[in-house]
C-alpha cells in the first residue's frame, strides 16, 4: 500500500478533534475554552491540508512556504523542516478554483484563529467571552464532522462527539457594555463575525444554546409523552413565535421556493 499523506493528515486531525472535545468536557477544566481552540485549529489546518494534498497528487510542496521571491527552494524552520502555509492560507487555496469550504465554515475558522491567537500571544478575559466562544466551538465540531466525512467518508457514530455547555452562568442572557480593551475588541470582532449572512443548511459561523432551570414536579408521570389534549389538568406547553423561527429560518417565500424546487 502506498504513503498518502492527506490520509496520515486527516487520521491525525480527527484524533487531535477528540482530544479537543474530550479536554471541553471536564467541567474543572480552568482553561478549556482556549485549550479547545487551540486544538480545534490544529485539527481544522491538517483536515484542510490533506484535502489540498488530495486534491493535488499527493503532492507535499504545495504545502511548503517557497524562499523570497528570485530565490529557489523553501523556507525552513530552526529545526530545518520545511514551513507550511497556515490553515486560512490552505483554505484559500482550496477555494481559488471553487468554493470548496463553505462561507459559514471560513467565517467559523477565522474566529476560531482569532481567540487561538490572543490566547497564545497574550490572553484572553471577558465576561462573555466564555458564551460566544461556545457558540464558535460548537459550530466548529459540526462543521468538521460534516466535512470529513464528505471528503474523506470518515464517521463517528459510536463516538459521542459533542460539547456540553458546562459552566450554567455562561449562557444566561447577558448584555456586557464593552469597553476600548483588548478583550472588548475580541468581543466585538466575533459580534460581527456573528451576524447573519447567506444561510447554509448543512454549516455554521456559530451555534447559539439556552439554559433554563425548571423545577421538576415529583407527581409527573415518568413515562408521560406530548400529545395534545383537551385534559384541563395537563401540563401546558408553549413554543413563541421567536423560539419558532429559531427552529425553523426559513421565510414563507424560501420554503415556497424550496417547495417549488
Amino acid at each position: 500500500m502506498s504513503f498518502e499523506p492527506s490520509r496520515e493528515l486527516y487520521l491525525k486531525a480527527s484524533e487531535i478533534m477528540l482530544c479537543a472535545i474530550e479536554i471541553y468536557n471536564k467541567p474543572t477544566f480552568a482553561y478549556r475554552d482556549e485549550t479547545f481552540c487551540i486544538l480545534a485549529v490544529n485539527a481544522w489546518e491538517l483536515l484542510i491540508k490533506a484535502k489540498v494534498l488530495a486534491d493535488t497528487g499527493e503532492k507535499l510542496e504545495i504545502l511548503y512556504v517557497p524562499q523570497a521571491k528570485g530565490s529557489l527552494g523553501f523556507k525552513t524552520n530552526r529545526s530545518g523542516q520545511p514551513v507550511t502555509i497556515e490553515l486560512l492560507r490552505a483554505v484559500a487555496i482550496l477555494n481559488a478554483s471553487s468554493k470548496v469550504v463553505p462561507l459559514a465554515v471560513e467565517k467559523n475558522l477565522e474566529g476560531l484563529v482569532e481567540v487561538r491567537d490572543n490566547a497564545i500571544h497574550l490572553v484572553n478575559t471577558s465576561s462573555s467571552l466564555g458564551q460566544h466562544i461556545y457558540e464558535l466551538c460548537a459550530a466548529c465540531v459540526k462543521n468538521f464532522l460534516e466535512l470529513a466525512g464528505r471528503w474523506f467518508g470518515m464517521s463517528w457514530q459510536d463516538r459521542p462527539l459533542y460539547l456540553l455547555p458546562l459552566g450554567f452562568p455562561k449562557f444566561t442572557e447577558i448584555d456586557v457594555a464593552l469597553q476600548a480593551s483588548p478583550q472588548g475588541i475580541l468581543d466585538e470582532y466575533l459580534r460581527k463575525l456573528f451576524e447573519p449572512g447567506e444561510i447554509d443548511d448543512d454549516f455554521d459561523v456559530n451555534l447559539k444554546v439556552r439554559i433554563a432551570f425548571v423545577k421538576a414536579a415529583a407527581s409527573i408521570d415518568p413515562d408521560a409523552f406530548v400529545r395534545i389534549t383537551d385534559n384541563p389538568d395537563a401540563p401546558e406547553v408553549r413554543v413563541s413565535r421567536e423560539q419558532r423561527r429559531e427552529i425553523n429560518r426559513l421565510t414563507h417565500k424560501e420554503i415556497c421556493k424550496k417547495l417549488r424546487e
